[in-house]
């Protein structure tokens, strides 16, 4: 390989290392998230006749705006949603056969990036019959993940941690972010300093030439 091919050469591996990271950073904007319960959950004004299972659902506490880049696939970010609270009290057999039903939980994420939507995901929430004082599992929020598209191929991922309450309490809502897959439409548009790289070694490629034809 003569000089002139490995100035090409290095001049195409310059170019491309300053363009790689500007197609490869996918921005992350999340600006609000909340809880939906189903109708199942409530505080009841009586809890021998209750109906209702007491579980609470908070965001304003603990969610904060979200702003990232997610480079490659697989890679992830995680962090708090909100709060969930298992109040029901142990009264009157504890949670009782007509407090087990509609519990589900939609959680909502508003995005601003890489799209402007609005998705929802959704959990099965099952509660136990019997004692709450005991040390058995009285209640469980199971998520399942979705896919969000985005781009010509592109996918990211959103899923939530399970959550399973002996006795009454208070446990953290977390949420993760996955890129799954990179989207592919679209030529990447260089950094200033990619320009500035090639525009050099362009510079040289010529003096070079020019020092060799008049030799």
């Amino acid at each position: 390989m003569n000089i002139i091919q490995r100035m090409i050469l290095a001049m195409g591996t310059v170019f491309l290392m300053g363009t790689a990271t500007t197609a490869n950073a996918i921005p992350f904007d999340i600006t609000s998230v909340s809880f939906t319960p189903g109708s199942g959950y409530g505080i009841d004004a009586n809890e021998k006749f209750g109906t209702l299972l007491d579980v609470r659902f908070a965001t304003n506490n603990t969610f904060t705006p979200q702003s990232f880049d997610l480079n490659s696939v697989g890679q992830f970010l995680t962090f708090n949603f909100g709060t969930v609270n298992f109040q029901e009290p142990n009264s009157h057999s504890g949670i009782t056969a007509n407090e087990i039903d509609n519990l589900g939980v939609m959680a909502s994420f508003t995005f601003t990036n890489p799209l402007g939507i609005t998705e929802n995901i959704f959990a099965t929430g099952t509660a136990v019959t019997g004692a709450v004082s005991d040390a058995f599992v009285d209640y469980t929020l199971t998520w399942n993940p979705i896919t969000v598209a985005f781009g010509s191929g592109g996918l990211f991922e959103i899923a939530l941690n399970n959550l399973s309450f002996s006795n009454m309490g208070s446990q953290i809502q977390t949420a993760t972010i996955t890129l799954k897959s990179l989207p592919t439409t679209g030529a990447a548009v260089p950094e200033p300093d990619a320009f500035a790289l090639f525009g050099i070694g362009l510079l040289g490629f010529m003096l070079s030439r020019r020092k060799l034809a008049k030799k």
